[in-house]
Protein backbone atom coordinates (compact mmCIF):
# COMPACT_ATOMS: atom_id res chain seq x y z
CA UNK A 1 0.00 0.00 0.00
CA UNK A 2 2.63 2.54 0.69
CA UNK A 3 4.88 1.70 -2.32
CA UNK A 4 1.61 2.32 -4.52
CA UNK A 5 0.57 5.60 -2.81
CA UNK A 6 4.45 6.62 -2.51
CA UNK A 7 4.11 6.97 -6.22
CA UNK A 8 1.74 9.76 -6.50
CA UNK A 9 4.22 11.53 -4.32
CA UNK A 10 6.05 11.87 -7.19
CA UNK A 11 3.46 12.84 -9.46
CA UNK A 12 2.90 15.58 -6.90
CA UNK A 13 6.27 16.86 -7.35
CA UNK A 14 6.51 16.31 -10.87
CA UNK A 15 3.93 18.23 -11.87
CA UNK A 16 4.83 21.32 -9.38
CA UNK A 17 8.23 21.76 -11.24
CA UNK A 18 6.30 21.54 -14.65
CA UNK A 19 3.82 23.75 -13.44
CA UNK A 20 6.11 25.83 -11.62
CA UNK A 21 9.31 26.12 -14.00
CA UNK A 22 8.10 25.43 -17.55
CA UNK A 23 4.65 27.11 -17.23
CA UNK A 24 5.72 29.96 -14.84
CA UNK A 25 2.43 29.30 -12.78
CA UNK A 26 1.34 28.84 -9.24
CA UNK A 27 0.06 25.35 -8.82
CA UNK A 28 -2.85 26.93 -7.10
CA UNK A 29 -3.53 27.87 -10.67
CA UNK A 30 -4.34 24.24 -11.56
CA UNK A 31 -7.24 24.34 -8.91
CA UNK A 32 -8.84 27.64 -8.93
CA UNK A 33 -8.71 31.03 -10.25
CA UNK A 34 -9.46 32.64 -6.98
CA UNK A 35 -6.65 33.96 -4.41
CA UNK A 36 -7.29 30.30 -2.24
CA UNK A 37 -9.16 27.22 -2.30
CA UNK A 38 -12.59 27.27 -0.95
CA UNK A 39 -12.23 24.15 1.37
CA UNK A 40 -15.97 24.34 2.64
CA UNK A 41 -16.58 23.19 -1.20
CA UNK A 42 -14.28 20.59 -0.66
CA UNK A 43 -15.92 19.25 2.42
CA UNK A 44 -19.22 19.88 1.34
CA UNK A 45 -18.85 17.25 -1.77
CA UNK A 46 -16.65 14.88 -0.04
CA UNK A 47 -19.53 14.26 2.75
CA UNK A 48 -22.02 14.49 0.30
CA UNK A 49 -20.62 12.31 -2.64
CA UNK A 50 -19.33 9.83 0.67
CA UNK A 51 -22.87 9.97 2.32
CA UNK A 52 -24.54 8.78 -0.83
CA UNK A 53 -22.42 5.98 -1.31
CA UNK A 54 -23.90 4.75 1.26
CA UNK A 55 -27.81 3.84 0.34
CA UNK A 56 -26.05 2.40 -2.83
CA UNK A 57 -23.91 -0.23 -1.18
CA UNK A 58 -26.50 -1.07 1.32
CA UNK A 59 -28.82 -1.52 -2.44
CA UNK A 60 -25.51 -4.21 -3.38
CA UNK A 61 -25.68 -5.86 0.10
CA UNK A 62 -29.93 -6.29 -0.30
CA UNK A 63 -28.99 -7.92 -3.84
CA UNK A 64 -26.09 -10.51 -2.90
CA UNK A 65 -25.29 -10.70 1.01
CA UNK A 66 -23.93 -13.34 0.36
CA UNK A 67 -21.00 -11.71 -1.42
CA UNK A 68 -20.23 -9.72 1.86
CA UNK A 69 -17.69 -10.58 4.31
CA UNK A 70 -17.42 -8.67 7.59
CA UNK A 71 -13.84 -8.26 7.73
CA UNK A 72 -13.06 -5.82 10.56
CA UNK A 73 -10.36 -6.26 12.45
CA UNK A 74 -9.58 -3.87 15.19
CA UNK A 75 -5.79 -3.61 15.37
CA UNK A 76 -5.11 -3.61 11.71
CA UNK A 77 -7.69 -0.97 11.05
CA UNK A 78 -6.22 1.29 13.54
CA UNK A 79 -2.40 0.50 12.33
CA UNK A 80 -3.76 1.60 8.70
CA UNK A 81 -6.20 4.56 9.42
CA UNK A 82 -3.50 7.27 9.54
CA UNK A 83 -1.80 6.36 6.35
CA UNK A 84 -5.32 5.76 4.19
CA UNK A 85 -6.54 9.18 5.99
CA UNK A 86 -3.39 10.99 5.06
CA UNK A 87 -1.97 8.68 1.24
CA UNK A 88 -5.59 8.55 0.10
CA UNK A 89 -6.34 12.48 -0.44
CA UNK A 90 -2.39 12.98 -1.45
CA UNK A 91 -3.04 10.05 -4.10
CA UNK A 92 -7.10 11.17 -5.11
CA UNK A 93 -5.57 15.37 -5.19
CA UNK A 94 -2.92 14.75 -7.15
CA UNK A 95 -4.62 12.42 -9.92
CA UNK A 96 -7.18 15.61 -9.63
CA UNK A 97 -4.23 17.91 -10.70
CA UNK A 98 -3.00 15.83 -13.39
CA UNK A 99 -6.48 15.27 -14.83
CA UNK A 100 -8.68 17.80 -14.22
CA UNK A 101 -6.37 20.55 -13.74
CA UNK A 102 -3.35 20.04 -16.27
CA UNK A 103 -4.71 17.80 -18.69
CA UNK A 104 -8.45 19.55 -18.62
CA UNK A 105 -6.66 23.06 -18.57
CA UNK A 106 -4.27 21.52 -22.01
CA UNK A 107 -6.65 20.03 -23.90
CA UNK A 108 -9.20 23.07 -23.18
CA UNK A 109 -7.28 25.26 -25.65
CA UNK A 110 -8.08 23.47 -28.11
CA UNK A 111 -11.67 21.66 -27.37
CA UNK A 112 -14.42 24.45 -26.70
CA UNK A 113 -17.36 22.29 -26.80
CA UNK A 114 -18.20 21.74 -22.83
CA UNK A 115 -19.34 17.91 -23.27
CA UNK A 116 -16.70 16.50 -25.77
CA UNK A 117 -14.21 18.18 -23.33
CA UNK A 118 -15.36 16.30 -20.54
CA UNK A 119 -15.58 13.43 -22.74
CA UNK A 120 -12.00 13.38 -23.86
CA UNK A 121 -11.29 13.47 -20.00
CA UNK A 122 -12.72 11.03 -19.44
CA UNK A 123 -11.77 8.47 -21.62
CA UNK A 124 -7.99 9.69 -20.56
CA UNK A 125 -8.80 8.87 -17.23
CA UNK A 126 -10.06 5.50 -17.79
CA UNK A 127 -6.49 4.69 -20.13
CA UNK A 128 -4.55 5.27 -17.38
CA UNK A 129 -6.59 2.64 -15.00
CA UNK A 130 -6.82 -0.47 -17.72
CA UNK A 131 -3.95 -1.61 -15.56
CA UNK A 132 -6.74 -2.38 -13.11
CA UNK A 133 -7.33 -5.61 -12.25
CA UNK A 134 -10.94 -4.32 -12.18
CA UNK A 135 -10.85 -3.93 -15.83
CA UNK A 136 -11.03 -7.68 -15.62
CA UNK A 137 -14.97 -7.17 -15.48
CA UNK A 138 -14.70 -6.26 -19.33
CA UNK A 139 -16.22 -3.44 -21.05
CA UNK A 140 -18.37 -2.40 -18.78
CA UNK A 141 -15.83 -1.49 -16.16
CA UNK A 142 -13.88 0.60 -18.55
CA UNK A 143 -17.24 2.57 -19.49
CA UNK A 144 -17.31 3.00 -15.60
CA UNK A 145 -14.14 4.59 -15.51
CA UNK A 146 -14.47 6.34 -18.22
CA UNK A 147 -18.05 8.17 -16.34
CA UNK A 148 -16.05 8.85 -13.39
CA UNK A 149 -13.43 10.35 -15.19
CA UNK A 150 -15.93 12.13 -17.42
CA UNK A 151 -18.56 13.62 -13.95
CA UNK A 152 -15.02 14.87 -12.34
CA UNK A 153 -13.90 16.67 -15.02
CA UNK A 154 -17.80 17.99 -15.66
CA UNK A 155 -18.44 19.24 -12.27
CA UNK A 156 -14.70 20.84 -12.31
CA UNK A 157 -15.69 22.65 -15.59
CA UNK A 158 -19.54 23.60 -14.44
CA UNK A 159 -18.18 24.79 -11.05
CA UNK A 160 -15.11 26.04 -12.62
CA UNK A 161 -13.16 25.14 -10.17
CA UNK A 162 -11.40 21.61 -9.21
CA UNK A 163 -12.78 21.78 -5.23
CA UNK A 164 -15.67 19.83 -5.89
CA UNK A 165 -14.16 17.22 -7.60
CA UNK A 166 -10.80 17.18 -5.03
CA UNK A 167 -13.65 16.17 -2.54
CA UNK A 168 -15.63 14.03 -4.27
CA UNK A 169 -12.61 11.44 -5.32
CA UNK A 170 -11.77 11.72 -1.82
CA UNK A 171 -14.58 10.43 -0.85
CA UNK A 172 -15.00 7.64 -3.44
CA UNK A 173 -11.40 6.07 -2.87
CA UNK A 174 -11.76 6.70 1.38
CA UNK A 175 -15.20 5.05 1.08
CA UNK A 176 -14.05 2.07 -0.83
CA UNK A 177 -10.49 1.64 1.32
CA UNK A 178 -12.10 2.26 4.52
CA UNK A 179 -15.88 0.64 4.32
CA UNK A 180 -15.86 -1.54 1.63
CA UNK A 181 -12.80 -3.38 -0.27
CA UNK A 182 -13.00 -5.62 -2.91
CA UNK A 183 -10.78 -8.41 -3.27
CA UNK A 184 -9.76 -7.73 -7.00
CA UNK A 185 -9.09 -4.13 -6.07
CA UNK A 186 -5.90 -2.20 -7.31
CA UNK A 187 -4.81 -2.31 -3.23
CA UNK A 188 -6.25 -3.55 -0.52
CA UNK A 189 -6.86 -2.15 3.14
CA UNK A 190 -8.07 -3.52 6.08
CA UNK A 191 -12.00 -2.23 4.81
CA UNK A 192 -14.79 -3.18 7.34
CA UNK A 193 -16.61 -5.00 4.53
CA UNK A 194 -15.15 -6.83 1.98
CA UNK A 195 -16.54 -7.85 -1.37
CA UNK A 196 -15.18 -10.78 -3.80
CA UNK A 197 -14.96 -8.98 -6.56
CA UNK A 198 -16.87 -6.07 -8.60
CA UNK A 199 -20.03 -6.83 -10.48
CA UNK A 200 -19.80 -4.31 -13.50
CA UNK A 201 -23.21 -3.63 -14.49
CA UNK A 202 -24.68 -2.89 -10.65
CA UNK A 203 -21.13 -0.59 -10.64
CA UNK A 204 -21.56 1.20 -13.47
CA UNK A 205 -25.54 2.18 -12.57
CA UNK A 206 -24.75 3.21 -9.31
CA UNK A 207 -22.32 5.65 -10.04
CA UNK A 208 -24.62 6.73 -12.84
CA UNK A 209 -27.32 7.08 -10.18
CA UNK A 210 -24.91 8.81 -7.67
CA UNK A 211 -23.77 10.87 -9.64
CA UNK A 212 -26.95 12.34 -11.01
CA UNK A 213 -28.01 13.12 -7.43
CA UNK A 214 -24.82 14.34 -6.75
CA UNK A 215 -25.49 16.84 -9.32
CA UNK A 216 -28.78 17.62 -9.08
CA UNK A 217 -27.74 18.77 -5.21
CA UNK A 218 -25.28 20.53 -5.55
CA UNK A 219 -25.90 22.44 -8.96
CA UNK A 220 -29.89 22.74 -8.44
CA UNK A 221 -31.37 22.61 -5.10
CA UNK A 222 -28.32 23.98 -3.17
CA UNK A 223 -25.70 26.06 -5.30
CA UNK A 224 -24.93 27.48 -1.65
CA UNK A 225 -22.36 24.81 -1.49
CA UNK A 226 -19.83 26.33 -4.24
CA UNK A 227 -20.29 29.52 -1.80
Amino acid sequence: FLLTMFTFITWVIGIFIVVKFLHKRPLLSLITPQKSIKWKTVLWGFILFFGLLIPVTIVEYILGPSDFRFNFNLYSFLIFLPFILILIPIQTTTEELVFRGYFLQGTGLLIRNFLILAIVNGIAFMLIHLGNPEISGGVLMMIYYAFVGLFLAFITLKSGSMELAIGVHAAFNLFYSLILGYSNAAFSTPSIFIKGSMDPLYTLISIIVVSVLFYLIVFKYKSNLLK
